[in-house]
Order: C-alpha cells, then structure tokens, then sequence
C-alpha cells in the first residue's frame, strides 16, 4: 500500500480583516473559456527557492517504515518502555500484513479511501472508518462484527508506539482522539484474513474555511472561467477554480478572535492543510498561489446525473464535464473530522 504525502512546516499568523486595495485586473481569452484574471494571478504549478525550504516531500510508504523500523530497532536494543515485546511483534506485523492486501481498503465517513492519502484528525474530534473494496465501494456480506480493529499512537519525539491509549478510542470503526497535537494515529483493521491500515496527524481543527474580499471572510466562490457544454473543468486546485491572488487565497482558519480597534475580526491559520505563503523568504511579497496538496480536502459536485467525473484514488473528484448547461456547486470539504465547506459555483453554457 502506498501513500504520498507533503508534510507542510507549522505555521501560525494573525491575518487581520483590512480592506484590501482594487488592482487592475487583466482579460484572459483560451478556446471556449472566457476568464478575468488579475495581474497578481501566477501559474499555480510554479516553484519557488522559497517553497522547496519550507516544504518537503515524502513518501508516506517511507514514513510508515521508517516507523517500523524504529519500532523493530528498539526491541533488538530491549529499549522499549512504552511497548511490550509481543505488542511491538504485533505492530510490525500488522504493517507488514497490509503489504499483501489487494482486497481491501479503509474509506473514512468524509469519502477518503486510505490508499495514497494521509489523513488528519482534529483534537478532541472523530473519524469514521469502514472497510471497502479496492474502489471505494462497500463489501457484500461484511458484518460490523467481523472486524477487527486496532489502533497505536506513535510519538516522533520519544520514537515509541504506544498500544490502545485511552486517548485514542475506536468502536465499531469510529475513532476519537484526545491526544496531542502531531502525534501520529495508526489505525488497523482485519477483515477476511487481510489487514488495512490508515494514518492520521492530529491536528487543530478547521473552524473556517474560506477567502477574505473586501474585509469580509466569505465561504462560496464563484469560478473565474465560464465555461461551455463539454468542456473539461478543472477542480482539483480551489485557488486555480477562484483564480486567487496573494490577497484573495482560500485559507484554512484555526481560530478567530473579536479585534476591537478595527471593529473586526482576527483570524488564526495553520499550514496544515497547506496554505499559500504571503511572503518571500527576504520579506517580499509572494506571488505564488500554492496548490492545497491533493488529499487536504474532498470534493464533491452536485447534479451527478449531468456530468462525467473524473476521480483519483481516494475518491476525489478531480474535473468533470458537464452535459447541460447551468450552475454547479463544488463543495470542498476539509477532511479533519469537522468537516468544514467551501463551495464554488460554476457557470455552463451552451
């Protein structure tokens, strides 16, 4: 089983509701696509010196063996005070088991199948997990009872895993999680003889999700680009979808608090899901607009019947093409067991 994650560095700011200054905004014609862009408006897929620093990419196949092994390396040197021999014995071998799973897999209650994804859990928040197919589609026959969960807590600072911490509770495939922040939950299910796993961060919840436009923080969009009957539309990057600026991004809110000098709002944000920088790595403003990593949130649109998805691996729809005109409705979803939205509305002519 393969997973791919970019693990954002931790990143907490103040961004107060100011209005923000017009700029002059350019007309960008292609092939049945009509777009008004802004001139601060930057290819999404560029990189930047200052990007690579703060950004890392890994293999979560990596991480997760990297574990097991560290795991396997402290019971060789008997220094294993947070495991037992036979629970760590356990764990690489439910590790190991998942490698041979080509059956099944773990679908999360927000639509995300486990195979190349990572997920996040909120504190004090929930997740619900069922065993599905390679697909993502339901297992005829599977009983709730003929599951087997299991769950780990592993801390990267001790380097240790700890087996069914009461911080961290799973029934019947929902898990609840108290424990502290970026500690990794590592979770097992065995159903018909295979073993499927799931990996989570734990995380500050998102409490808002949404853009700031004239000193208001608003949580639907509209898309830049009007689009025609049997266009493809691209969804998969919301700042691409909104055409963002540096001033306008989709942001991921932590927490806000009353600003009684500017009779507003102060708002907290995080990294994680990823966020786009606001400056340079020399106090300049940036202009890139950062791509939210793929499997930082889910997407859903409505009226199915009319269009012809495209999903990933973990159920993501990534575009689409619609089949009669008319307005759709993209919901983003942020995976974290909040679930907060964001949605944006397309428009489709003939």
């Amino acid at each position: 089983m393969r997973f791919h994650k970019r693990i954002a560095v931790l990143l907490c700011a103040a961004l107060v509701l100011n209005t923000v200054a017009p700029v002059s905004a350019a007309e960008v014609r292609g092939d049945n696509v009509d777009c008004v862009g802004d001139d601060y408006l930057v290819n999404v897929d560029e990189s930047i010196d200052n990007e690579r620093v703060r950004f890392k990419e890994i293999d979560d196949a990596q991480e997760i063996m990297e574990i097991r092994n560290q795991v396997s390396a402290n019971l060789k040197s008997m220094d294993h005070t947070m495991v037992s021999w036979e629970d760590g014995l356990e764990f690489i071998g439910l590790i190991d088991s998942t490698l041979s799973n080509n059956k099944y897999r773990l679908k999360a209650n927000y639509g995300s199948v486990s195979e190349e994804n990572y997920g996040y859990i909120v504190q004090n928040g929930k997740v619900k997990y069922s065993v599905v197919d390679v697909n993502g589609n339901k297992v005829k026959g599977l009983k709730k009872s003929d599951v087997w969960w299991r769950t780990y807590l592993y801390k990267p600072a001790e380097q240790d895993i700890i087996k069914e911490p009461e911080s961290i509770s799973v029934h019947d495939g929902t898990i609840e999680c108290s424990d502290e922040l970026y500690n990794r939950v590592i979770i097992f299910a065995r159903y018909n003889g295979m073993t499927s796993m799931s990996m989570m961060l734990i995380t500050h919840p998102t409490k808002y999700i949404g853009r700031f436009i004239n000193g208001k923080f608003v949580t639907k969009a509209t898309a830049s680009c009007n689009y025609r009957v049997g266009d493809t539309i691209d969804i998969e990057n919301v700042q691409k979808l909104v055409g963002a600026t540096k001033e306008t991004a989709v942001y991921y809110l932590y927490d806000r608090e009353k600003n009684v000098s500017s009779n507003g709002y102060t708002y907290m944000y995080w990294a994680i899901p990823e966020t786009p920088f606001l400056n340079r790595s020399d106090n300049r403003p940036s202009e890139l607009i950062s791509n939210i990593r793929k499997g930082a949130y889910m997407t859903r649109v409505n009226k199915m019947k009319n269009i012809e998805p495209t999903y990933n691996r973990f159920g993501n729809i990534t575009s689409f093409v619609p089949k009669k005109r008319g307005i759709y409705k993209v919901t983003y979803i942020v995976p974290d067991g909040y679930n907060k939205k964001f949605t944006v509305k397309v428009r489709v002519t003939e």
